[in-house]
């Protein structure tokens, strides 16, 4: 983990002013920065791990010798912002959405028949609106797995009457790189209801 640490601030040129609901702490104090770290060393992706480098890079603040970056919050926890409400396309698919710091998403009273047949979370970093080119699955349940699109592991989603569910975003991703959040029917290849962010 050392080294990942050392080759961020290595290559890192420039830092930046935290917002309002930022600290600027060690990195080593910040929980939710370790834990995408963590994460990332663990995977075998090679593309994981360089998108994570390049999303902590983001966060680097101070000056580079304190390897210090943007956390979230007080201790690593944010109070979670409402992004939106979902737009109802079909499957009465209905919901507030919230980000619930830089790592995971939060959907409240959330309303979906679930009479999709292959219909899950999914989110897009590249296009404007909802389609198949979407490159963020957000499993549900997680169990601590992500699934990459053409996987047919990625659990179906059940009928939901107004819960609260909570997506944890796969290491390198952030909820500010997301541009929509969908309720995904790969059969159909149809938003049942999204967001746009």
């Amino acid at each position: 983990m050392k080294l990942l640490i050392f080759m961020l601030i290595l290559h890192f040129t420039n830092s930046r002013n935290c917002s309002q609901r930022e600290t600027c702490l060690p990195i080593r104090d910040c929980d939710s920065i370790i834990h995408e770290i963590h994460e990332a060393s663990k995977s075998g992706d090679s593309r994981v791990r360089q998108l994570t480098i390049e999303r902590v890079r983001q966060d680097i603040c101070g000056r580079l010798s304190e390897q210090r970056v943007c956390c979230p919050g007080e201790g690593g926890s944010e109070d979670p912002v409402f992004l939106g409400s979902f737009v109802t396309i079909i499957h009465d698919v209905q919901g507030d959405v919230y980000a619930k710091g830089p790592n995971k998403i939060e959907i409240r009273n959330l309303q979906y028949d679930g009479q999709g047949p292959d219909a899950f979370f999914l989110a897009g970093t590249q296009s404007n609106r909802p389609n198949g080119s979407g490159d963020v699955v957000l499993p549900y349940p997680f169990a601590g797995q992500h699934f990459q699109y053409e996987d047919r592991r990625i659990p179906i989603l059940p009928s939901f009457d107004g819960q609260t569910v909570e997506l944890t975003l796969p290491p390198g991703v952030t909820v500010d790189n997301l541009r929509w959040l969908s309720i995904w029917c790969r059969k159909f290849k149809i938003s049942f209801g999204h967001i746009i962010l």
